[in-house]
């Protein structure tokens, strides 16, 4: 079971729960129905604009939490992360 499995099948178990921690002035907690909607818009977003299955992809994003969007939504699509 992958990662994205794991965080979808917490979903409609702990729906309102915390799924993880940022830290950051406006984000301390995200809820796992925050964090799927955020990495199936950016997986959309990024399937939009040529992301390829098999590639690696380099990350350089400051926001935390963005960071980790990312790199959840490149999985669906086949694709790594490698931070910068």
């Amino acid at each position: 079971m992958s990662v994205i499995d794991r965080i979808r099948w917490q979903r409609p178990l702990s729906a309102p729960k915390a799924a993880l921690s940022v830290p950051g002035p406006y984000r301390d907690t995200v809820s796992y129905t925050a964090l799927n909607h955020y990495i199936d818009n950016a997986s959309r977003r990024m399937a939009e604009a040529g992301v390829v299955p098999k590639a690696i992809y380099g990350l350089l994003i400051k926001d935390p939490l963005l960071h980790i969007v990312m790199t959840f939504a490149l999985e669906p699509l086949g694709a790594a992360s490698a931070a910068l």
